[in-house]
């Protein structure tokens, strides 16, 4: 049986194949939703048994990005952040 790390990193690479196929040919929306589906469900499980919520983990990753970005996202700090 795969451990958590490599059922993570599967799901992370489905999807990212999805995204690259879409260079030569549309992107595959329907795809997408059930690659990041699948990705959500582990993330959620994994949150689960350790006792942490989606909206706990959605709102600390919002937190996050204000304090990195308090004037709003921009890429050339996103490329040469200290954090």
């Amino acid at each position: 049986m795969a451990n958590k790390n490599e059922i993570i990193r599967e799901a992370a690479n489905d999807i990212f194949t999805t995204v690259d196929r879409s260079v030569a040919t549309p992107l595959d929306a329907d795809a997408l939703v059930k690659e990041l589906g699948d990705c959500l469900w582990y993330i959620a499980a994994f949150a689960t048994v350790q006792g942490l919520s989606l909206d706990d983990i959605a709102q600390r990753n919002i937190d996050k990005l204000r304090r990195r970005y308090p004037e709003g996202f921009d890429p050339e700090r996103s490329r040469n952040r200290t954090e």
